[in-house]
C-alpha cells in the first residue's frame, strides 16, 4: 500500500502507515479553555481537572449544530473533528497531500460521513478511498461465511455482522450498543479502585481534583500490568506521600460484568451457531471480556487493516472516497506467520539474544527506548529516533512467553503487529527505523 491508512474511532484517531505499523493515536477529547482548545493525550490527562470544559462526543454526534459553550476557535463538533485532524496530521508530521485511506465504522450516518471528507479536503490528508473499519479487519482474519465483529469505542460497543456471498464479504447489519464504551468501564473503575484506597488506606483520591487525574491516567497501566496471582497492585501518588492498595481480578471483571452483560445479551440476537466472532484488539484487551463472553475469536489489529487494503488497494480506490466500501473480496485463506518453532524446535524460549548477550525469561523484561543501547537485568534499552520511550515488555506465563507492545506496535518476524503476541522459539522482534532486533532462543545448561 503506498498510501497510509486514518482510522477513525473516538476511542482514539489512528493513524497507519503503509507498513502497516500504528504511528499514532489519539483520543477523541477536547479540552475548551478561554479561547483555545486542547486535544488527544493532552486534554485526555485534564478531564478531573476540568471536566466542565471537556467535550468527547464531538465525532460520535458529529455535527454542524452550535453547541454550547462555545468559543472563537471551535463552535460546533464539525470544528473539533476538523481541529482534530490537524492535531494528527501535525503529531504525525504528514506531509502536504499525503495520500491516505480513511477507515471509519458503520456507525456514522450518510450526513457524517459527507461531513469528514469536507473537513479532510481542509487538511494535509488527500483521501483516496474510504472503507469500513470492521470490514477491512473482517477479511483478514475471518473463516466462516458468517462473522460478527466487536469493536470498542469511546461511547459505546459497535456490533458488525458480515456475511458472504458470490464470493464477497458483504456488511449486513451494524448494531450500536450505548452506554458500554470505554468511557462509561473506566469510570467503574475509578468507582471500583477509589473505593479500595479507602478500605486499605483510608485515603480518598476522589476529594483532590489532581489526584483523581492521576488515578484515572494511572488505570490503562493497572489493568495492562501482569496479574501476581489474583490481584493487581495500585500504587499513587498524592504530593510527598505514595498510596499501595491491591485489587483482585474477580472484582475488576465483577465491576464491569454489567457491561458484559449486555454485550452478551446483544450477541445472543445476532450469532448463530455457525456464526465466527471477530475481536478488535481493545475489545480483546478488556479485562476478563474473553472468558466471561466464552469468546477464543481472532483478534484484529491495526496491522489487518493496513493488510486488507494492500491487498484490495485498487478496489478501494475504484470505488473513490465518497462511496464508502462495505463489501469485499472473501479471504478464506488468512496469512499467518509461519511459527518458528516448527522449524527450530518445540522446546520454549528461555532466553532473549540482543547484541550478542541473552538476558533470561524467568521475569518480565521490559523493552525501552533509552540514551543508549545496553541491556541489564530485566531491561533492554534501544536508542531510537522518533519512537517512544516504553515500547512493550516480554513476560512468561508457566511455559508460555508473550510479549505485549506498545501503542506504536512493532516487528514480529518481519511481519507489523500491535498488542499482546505469543512468542516461540525463534521468533524476531524488530522496530520502525532501526536494524537492531531482539530473538527469541533456548540456552541449555551442560
Amino acid at each position: 500500500m503506498s498510501v497510509s491508512l486514518i482510522e477513525i474511532n473516538d476511542r482514539g484517531v489512528s493513524v497507519i502507515d503503509h507498513s502497516g505499523v500504528l504511528r499514532h493515536i489519539s483520543p477523541g477529547i477536547a479540552l475548551l479553555e478561554n479561547d483555545q482548545v486542547e486535544l488527544g493525550e493532552a486534554a485526555l490527562r485534564r478531564t478531573r481537572l476540568n471536566p466542565t470544559r471537556i467535550i468527547n462526543r464531538f465525532w460520535s454526534q458529529l455535527n454542524l449544530e452550535p453547541f454550547s459553550p462555545a468559543n472563537r476557535v471551535a463552535r460546533h463538533y464539525a470544528d473539533l473533528a476538523y481541529l482534530h485532524l490537524m492535531h494528527v496530521a501535525e503529531q504525525t508530521e504528514i506531509s502536504s497531500e499525503q495520500e491516505v485511506i480513511v477507515a471509519v465504522p458503520g456507525s456514522f450516518s450518510r450526513e457524517q460521513l459527507a461531513i469528514i471528507l469536507g473537513l479532510l479536503r481542509q487538511t494535509p490528508f488527500k483521501a483516496v478511498g474510504m472503507i469500513d473499519s470492521a470490514l477491512a479487519g473482517t477479511v483478514m482474519v475471518a473463516e466462516s461465511p458468517s462473522v460478527l465483529h466487536l469493536d470498542l469505542q469511546l461511547h459505546q460497543v459497535l456490533l458488525t455482522t458480515f456475511a458472504e456471498s458470490g464470493g464477497e464479504l458483504q456488511r449486513r447489519s451494524v448494531v450500536q450498543l450505548g452506554d458500554v464504551g470505554l468511557h462509561s468501564m473506566y469510570e467503574a473503575m475509578v468507582h471500583l479502585t477509589t473505593g479500595q484506597f479507602i478500605q486499605q488506606c483510608r485515603f480518598n483520591p476522589q476529594h483532590s481534583a489532581a489526584v483523581e487525574q492521576e488515578l484515572y491516567n494511572a488505570l490503562p497501566h493497572w489493568l495492562s500490568q501482569s496479574r501476581h496471582g489474583n490481584s493487581l497492585p495500585l500504587e499513587l501518588n498524592a504530593g510527598e506521600k505514595t498510596y499501595q492498595a491491591k485489587l483482585s481480578w474477580d472484582s475488576v471483571v465483577g465491576k464491569l460484568e454489567p457491561h458484559y452483560r449486555r454485550i452478551r445479551a446483544q450477541m445472543d440476537k445476532l450469532v448463530t451457531a455457525d456464526t465466527e466472532v471477530v475481536l478488535t484488539d481493545a475489545m480483546a484487551e478488556l479485562p476478563g471480556l474473553a472468558e466471561f463472553l466464552n469468546l477464543s475469536g481472532k483478534t484484529v489489529s491495526p496491522a489487518h487493516l493496513a493488510e486488507a487494503c494492500t491487498r484490495h488497494e485498487s478496489l478501494i480506490r475504484a470505488a473513490e472516497a465518497t462511496h464508502l466500501v462495505w463489501k469485499l473480496p472473501a479471504n478464506r485463506a488468512p496469512a499467518t506467520r509461519p511459527r518458528q518453532a516448527d522449524v527450530v524446535g518445540s522446546q520454549p524460549p528461555t532466553h532473549v539474544l540482543f547484541r550478542n548477550s541473552a538476558i533470561a525469561l524467568g521475569r518480565q523484561v521490559d523493552i525501552r527506548n533509552g540514551a543508549d543501547s545496553h541491556l541489564s537485568s530485566g531491561s533492554i534499552a534501544l536508542n531510537v529516533r522518533g519512537l517512544p520511550e516504553s515500547l512493550g515488555r516480554i513476560s512468561k506465563v508457566g511455559e508460555d512467553v508473550f510479549v505485549e507492545f506498545g501503542e506504536t506496535g512493532a516487528l514480529l518476524n518481519n511481519r507489523p503487529v500491535t498488542g499482546r503476541q505469543a512468542l516461540t522459539l525463534g521468533d524476531r522482534i524488530g522496530f520502525p527505523y532501526t536494524d537492531e532486533d531482539l530473538q527469541l532462543i533456548e540456552v541449555q545448561d551442560v
